[in-house]
């Protein structure tokens, strides 16, 4: 099975800025970043030991040249490695997803008892990287993890239609008005916790019917599934939650949320995509 077209691990790999959320890879699959103040309202997840720094280098080494990476791409520099992950799924399932899933096996049995200590944003705020970097980081190699366990079916059986629909020319606009929805509610969240979770929800959910019509509830728990181990990155929404048909039930007075089905692709597809999620999350 050869699939030529691009296929984004963390494609909506997010600059953490002030502003919100902002695209930074609006054509690829989509992954949650924060904006700065996200960290200040929920905190970050304690840090119950000390990541090997020695044996985090030698793993990551690892992990490049299992992928033939030459270039420096690790925690200082994880939109790097966010590009030659995109490269790397670029060559397809076979050539692509299953050696990336390969070496992250490796990379996770190499660190062994580490790979939680060092899977920890704080970890590396606390050696003094940025906060985008080490989200960045953290959020790409959670992310592979469900993609290549949790989700493997899913991602192996219908890689196919996953970028079909990332290659729809709506796709970009949709993800977009998911974003803004996102941004214009934590806008004026006022450093209210239940409320950014909430959204953060809301964002899953949003994402996650882009593929519904054309992929079915798989996909969609799949997306949806995606986007909350990115979000969650610190386990301060717990509420969050992927379910079957069902949107899920976020923050609280959240209500279960049945699911809303999408117009055809070839027919004003992701209309009301904005409107109707943030309605139907009771985010007002």
């Amino acid at each position: 099975m050869r699939i030529c077209t691009f296929l984004a691990v963390l494609a909506f790999a997010t600059a953490v800025n002030a502003n919100g959320l902002s695209l930074e890879d609006p054509e690829g699959l989509q992954v949650v970043s924060h904006a700065k103040d996200f960290a200040q309202v929920l905190g970050f997840k304690p840090q119950r030991g000390v990541c090997d720094t020695v044996i985090m280098k030698y793993c990551q080494q690892a992990f490049n040249d299992d992928l033939g990476i030459t270039s420096y791409a690790d925690w200082n520099s994880p939109k790097t490695l966010l590009l030659v992950i995109n490269k790397q799924y670029k060559k397809g399932l076979d050539q692509g997803l299953l050696p990336l899933c390969a070496a992250r096996q490796k990379f996770y049995s190499c660190l062994g008892t580490n790979y939680d200590l060092c899977m920890n944003r704080l970890a590396f705020v606390k050696k003094g990287k940025t906060l985008e970097n080490a989200t960045l980081y953290v959020q790409i190699f959670k992310q592979l993890d469900f993609e290549c366990n949790g989700g493997s079916i899913q991602s192996t059986q219908k890689w196919g239609c996953i970028e079909s629909v990332r290659e729809d020319p709506n796709y970009k606009n949709a993800v977009k008005q998911c974003t803004d929805s996102y941004n214009n509610v934590t806008r004026q969240a006022h450093g209210d916790p239940a409320v950014h979770c909430k959204a953060g929800g809301q964002l899953a959910m949003c994402f996650s019917i882009i593929f519904e019509q054309k992929c079915g509830t798989d996909i969609a728990w799949w997306e949806c599934e995606r986007t909350r181990v990115a979000f969650q990155i610190d386990g301060y929404c717990p509420q969050m939650n992927c379910v079957h048909g069902i949107f899920p039930d976020v923050g609280q007075g959240g209500k279960n949320i049945a699911k809303m089905t999408l117009e055809s692709m070839g027919n004003h597809p992701f209309l009301r995509i904005q409107e109707e999620a943030m309605k139907a999350a009771g985010v007002h």
